[in-house]
C-alpha cells in the first residue's frame, strides 16, 4: 500500500528543514535580515521530528510483527540510507578542501571524524558528523539496530520495540542510569518519536500495543512532562503522530490523489535527496544571492533556497538515488520504494 499523503508530509518536513537552515545562511550573507511571511519556518527544524514519526510508521507497517529476519532487515535499511549519505559525505569533504570559502557547516573533517560519520557513529564521541545534519541519520541507524536486535527474540517485535523505547526514555528521565553513562547523542527521548510512529501504525492496522508496552510509553510521557512540559518530543512528536495517522487514513480507500497532490507525492519520493542536497545548495545560493542581489531580504532568499534545493534534490533523486535503490544491488537486497 502506497501512502500518498504521507509522502506529501515527508516533502513538507524536508521543505521545513530547508527553510529553517536557509534563515541562518541568509542572515549570514545578506544585509536585509527580514523573514516576513516565511517566519513560520523558524520552527522548521521540527520537520526532523516528523521524519522520525513517519519512519516508525512506515517501517512498522511494511514489516511483519514476527518472523522478521534481522540481517535482511538491516541490509535493506542500510542500503536505503547509507550509499547516498556516503556519497554526500565524501563530496562534502572534497568541497571543504577545494572550496573552503563556501562556509559549509561541519562537525569536523579530519580522518577520524570522517570514519565515524561513514559508520554512523559520531555520537560515540559526542560530536556532530562531518555533514552536520547526519545526526538524524544516526538516530535512524540506532532505531534500525534496536529493531534488528529485538527481532532475534520470539514474539511481536514491534510491541517489544514500543516497550523498549518507552523503558529507555523513562529510565533516562527518572535518572535511573549508572554514573557517567552517556546516552547516544545525548537525547534518547527523541527515540520516543519512532515509538509514536509505531503506535500510529498499530492503530492504523487496528492492532493495539500490549498493556505493558502501552504502560511504559505512558509512564515515559509522564516523566517527560514532569521534567519539561514543553518538551519538543511531546509537542512535535505527538502532533506529528496525529498528522501521520490522519494522512494514512485519508489514503485507506486506495483512490488516486487529485492532480496537485499527485505531483507533490512524486516530489515526496525525492525527500531524502532534497534533505541531503541542502548542505550544498543553501550556502552556494546564499553566496550567489549576496553577490547578485545584495539587498534581497532573507524571506525572498528562503524561497529561492527552497525552490533551488527541491530542484537539485529531484535531479539527485533521478540521477543517483533512484538508480541506487532500484538498480541491480537495490533489487538484490530487496529495497522498497519510499
Amino acid at each position: 500500500m502506497r501512502f500518498g499523503y504521507i509522502q506529501i508530509l515527508r516533502l513538507l518536513a524536508a521543505v521545513s528543514v530547508v527553510g529553517f537552515h536557509a534563515i541562518s545562511s541568509g542572515r549570514a550573507h545578506l544585509v536585509n535580515d527580514a523573514i516576513g511571511p516565511m517566519g513560520v519556518l523558524i520552527h522548521g527544524y521540527l520537520g526532523v521530528d516528523l521524519f522520525f514519526v513517519i519512519s516508525g510508521f512506515i517501517i512498522c507497517h511494511t514489516s511483519p510483527p514476527s518472523g522478521l529476519a534481522p540481517l535482511a532487515f538491516l541490509r535493506r535499511r542500510i542500503w536505503r540510507i547509507a550509499p547516498l549519505y556516503w556519497l554526500a559525505t565524501l563530496a562534502f569533504v572534497a568541497a571543504l578542501n577545494v572550496a573552503p570559502g563556501l562556509s559549509l557547516q561541519t562537525g569536523g573533517n579530519d580522518a577520524a571524524a570522517l570514519l565515524r560519520s561513514l559508520l554512523f557513529a559520531s555520537f560515540t564521541e559526542g560530536t556532530q558528523p562531518v555533514v552536520s545534519l547526519g545526526w538524524s541519520l544516526e538516530f535512524e541507524m540506532i532505531f534500525y539496530v534496536c529493531v534488528a536486535g529485538l527481532a532475534l527474540l520470539r514474539g511481536d517485535v514491534w510491541d517489544r520495540a514500543i516497550g523498549l523505547f518507552g523503558a529507555l526514555v523513562l529510565a533516562k528521565n527518572l535518572g535511573w542510569t549508572p554514573d557517567g553513562w552517556r546516552w547516544p547523542l545525548g537525547a534518547p527521548s527523541m527515540l520516543l518519536e519512532f515509538t509514536f510512529g509505531i503506535v500510529a501504525a498499530r492503530l492504523f492496522a487496528r492492532r493495539a500495543p500490549s498493556v505493558l508496552s502501552s504502560g511504559l510509553v505512558l509512564a515515559a510521557i509522564v516523566a517527560i512532562v514532569w521534567n519539561d512540559p514543553a518538551s519538543r518530543v511531546l509537542v512535535a512528536g505527538l502532533s506529528s503522530a496525529a498528522a501521520v495517522l490522519l494522512a494514512a487514513s485519508f489514503g485507506r480507500d486506495g483512490k488516486p490523489l487529485p492532480i496537485l497532490f499527485a505531483g507533490l507525492e512524486r516530489l515526496g519520493d525525492a525527500t531524502y535527496s532534497i534533505y541531503l542536497a541542502q548542505v550544498f545548495t543553501i550556502p552556494l545560493l546564499a553566496r550567489a544571492t549576496a553577490q547578485t542581489m545584495p539587498d534581497c531580504p532573507v524571506w525572498a532568499f528562503m524561497a529561492i533556497a527552497i525552490v533551488g534545493t527541491v530542484a537539485a534534490g529531484w535531479a539527485l533523486y533521478r540521477c543517483v538515488e533512484r538508480p541506487l535503490l532500484h538498480g541491480g544491488w537495490g533489487r538484490r537486497v530487496g529495497v522498497q520504494p519510499p
